[in-house]
């Protein structure tokens, strides 16, 4: 039925670091959760500089993300180490959706760009230091 294609995706594409357990094991999956899954894997590693089922091998990654196997203990905020497990849970059932994800007391107080970054009301301006506008270009070294 066209209810159930529009809600659930029958074509595997991406970057297998990003792929949900039910994806890699082949189920059908909501394209919603799933991008949750895919946002939460892009923020872990936004806060610990490596991907949560990261493997030496493509196949190494596809056995952790399938056995859950990841370190949130890198997480130190407490807060954000809960919503990282909410969001990256193994089963989609469990996983936060996008109106829970709104609710959770880990976005609503440290997620908020106006606490983390103000400036995105506001332009920034540069200073302008008035010898660099006035010296010419430098040459860089040829051979280099």
């Amino acid at each position: 039925p066209l209810e159930q294609r529009c809600s659930t995706s029958f074509l595997q594409a991406g970057t297998v670091s990003y792929m949900t357990p039910e994806m890699l094991r082949g189920n059908d999956y909501e394209e919603y959760i799933a991008d949750v899954w895919s946002a939460g894997v892009i923020l872990y590693f936004m806060i610990t500089g490596t991907l949560p089922f990261d493997g030496s091998s493509e196949e190494e990654t596809i056995h952790n993300i399938i056995h859950h196997n990841v370190d949130f203990t890198r997480v130190a905020q407490a807060e954000l180490r809960e919503f990282l497990e909410k969001v990256l849970a193994e089963d989609p059932i469990d996983r936060l959706s996008l109106d829970q994800i709104m609710q959770d007391e880990w976005f609503l107080t440290d997620a908020l760009p106006e606490a983390d970054a103000p400036h995105h009301h506001e332009p920034q301006q540069l200073p302008l230091v008035p010898r660099l506008l006035r010296s010419p270009p430098r040459r860089l070294p040829q051979g280099r």
